[in-house]
């Protein structure tokens, strides 16, 4: 799952989940548009704050790129 799937289903805010992961809402929203990649410390906080449903790889498209 990405980060912007993430966010929709539970229904968060960028305020919110920053909060949670503890990033700004405005790097956050990078992250969900595709702009940037999490540096490791960023993807850590992402992947624990996410419940572990957001994993780096998913930031990455790994799986889809694969199918091809």
């Amino acid at each position: 799952m990405n980060l912007k799937q993430y966010i929709n289903n539970q229904g968060l805010t960028l305020d919110e989940i920053g909060r949670i992961c503890d990033i700004s809402p405005h790097t956050m929203s990078k992250y969900k548009r595709n702009i940037r990649i999490p540096r490791r410390a960023h993807m850590l906080k992402i992947y624990e704050g996410t419940n572990y449903e957001v994993t780096p790889n998913d930031f990455y498209n790994i799986g889809a790129s694969m199918d091809k």
